[in-house]
């Protein structure tokens, strides 16, 4: 048993791909007291519609409205619905 773990552990690393994580530079922009997200030249790329956000972390940011949180990718895209009371970065 301890053999097959041991195997297991060593060729296990090999067989899993791990998916190529994305450069996001985007910045957390307060634009009249909403939040939204700006490229490296200040150009608007997620617009300023959240009472909060937070940067980017494993391809999401956290995002709040009306209270509740969700995901936004970098394209502004909700991802994970506005429906928690509570959320972190991955």
């Amino acid at each position: 048993m301890k053999l097959y773990f041991f195997l297991l552990m060593l060729i296990l690393p090999f067989c899993v791909t791990s998916a190529q994580k994305k450069n996001i530079n985007l910045s957390v922009v307060q634009v009249k007291g909403k939040y939204g997200f700006s490229d490296t030249s200040g150009r608007l790329l997620v617009p300023p519609v959240y009472q909060n956000a937070e940067g980017f972390s494993e391809g999401l940011a956290v995002v709040r409205k009306k209270d509740k949180y969700g995901f936004v990718n970098d394209t502004g895209a909700l991802v994970i619905d506005l429906i928690y009371d509570k959320a972190f970065a991955f």
